[in-house]
């Protein structure tokens, strides 16, 4: 999953979010290149709470991590 896809991801919230956060870490995870900051943007820029995007950041971190054992 491409960062705007991400994008389009967060500003719709829908109901696989988990899902789709676990996808965008996986996908950054088979290219090992995860940029912390500009996701951290994009979850303040539509809003999350510190709560939201922490347990969206773990997703992400876990799916990075299976995606850099498969490299």
């Amino acid at each position: 999953m491409k960062f705007e896809k991400l994008k389009e991801v967060l500003m719709n919230r829908p109901k696989n979010m988990t899902e789709e956060m676990y996808h965008y870490g996986y996908s950054c995870g088979l290219r090992n290149v995860l940029n912390f900051e500009i996701v951290q943007q994009a979850f303040y820029i539509y809003n999350y709470s510190e709560k939201e995007r922490l347990f969206y950041m773990r997703k992400i971190l876990n799916g990075f991590r299976d995606g850099s054992l498969e490299v």
